[in-house]
């Protein structure tokens, strides 16, 4: 009968039948207390332990179709920067480091060799109390400035910075428009004055209210003397005499 009623309604039919039939059998009592008496759950149990089967299990059901995601929860706000935490204190100043080791002295190289000697410079001129050695070329500058008389003679020294052995006998004064020496002996120009041994040639750069130019010994005898020489023109007008330029005088 059991098996009947088993088969019709199942396990959860049958137990729900039998709460039902207990309730019944209760009565006020189980109204009353909401609850079972000992007795009738002792009934209720071996009623229950008789109907439920001792057969295996059923296979388990399909698995559901998966619930949709749900909506995700919108993005929480950042919190507040939290204040900088206080500086540390400063540490302790490191010590000291101790001075290095100074190194020791290095051996001393080898001497060198000695240089090759240079070339012997040329021989200078001895004191001004010598004569210029022969061959020798001294040179110099010289002008007659002055307002003088027509036909009159202008003069103006020169002097040998170095004086000459002896007195010379060949002298040539060059005019502004000579640029040649008339005899082809004194070469040179106002800007680089030369001479040939034994003479003194003077050069003219400027040349004003002059002419006849000629050079004389101051000492007299001979064209120049050992110390120097007196240039000479003679003014054309009465007026202002100028005359400028270089000589050069070589010792025999």
């Amino acid at each position: 009968m059991f098996e009947r009623i088993h088969q019709k309604l199942g396990t959860a039919g049958v137990l729900i039948a039998v709460v039902a039939l207990v309730a019944a059998l209760g009565g006020t009592a189980l109204a009353a207390s909401g609850a079972l008496t000992a007795k009738q759950k002792k009934e209720v149990k071996s009623i229950a332990k008789g109907l439920v089967g001792t057969g295996p299990a059923g296979p388990l059901g399909p698995a559901g179709p998966a619930g949709a995601n749900g909506k995700g929860g919108a993005n929480g706000t950042n919190g507040t920067t939290g204040a900088a935490g206080a500086t540390g204190a400063t540490g302790p100043t490191g010590a000291k480091g101790s001075a290095g080791l100074i190194g020791e002295t290095g051996p001393t190289g080898p001497t060198g060799t000695n240089g090759a000697t240079g070339p012997t410079g040329a021989t200078g001129f001895a004191g001004f109390t010598e004569t210029l050695p022969s061959g020798k070329t001294e040179t110099g500058t010289w002008e007659i400035n002055g307002v003088f008389e027509a036909s009159s003679a202008a003069e103006t020294p020169i002097s040998f910075p170095i004086p000459l052995a002896n007195p010379g006998e060949h002298s040539e004064f060059l005019t502004k428009a000579q640029t040649a020496s008339p005899t082809g002996s004194c070469t040179g120009t106002v800007e680089h004055p030369t001479a040939p041994s034994g003479f003194l040639c003077v050069y003219t750069k400027v040349e004003h209210n002059a002419e006849s130019p000629a050079t004389f010994n101051p000492a007299g005898g001979h064209k120049y003397g050992p110390t120097g020489a007196i240039l000479e023109a003679i003014a054309i007008a009465t007026e202002e005499v100028h005359l400028r330029g270089t000589w050069a005088v070589t010792t025999p």
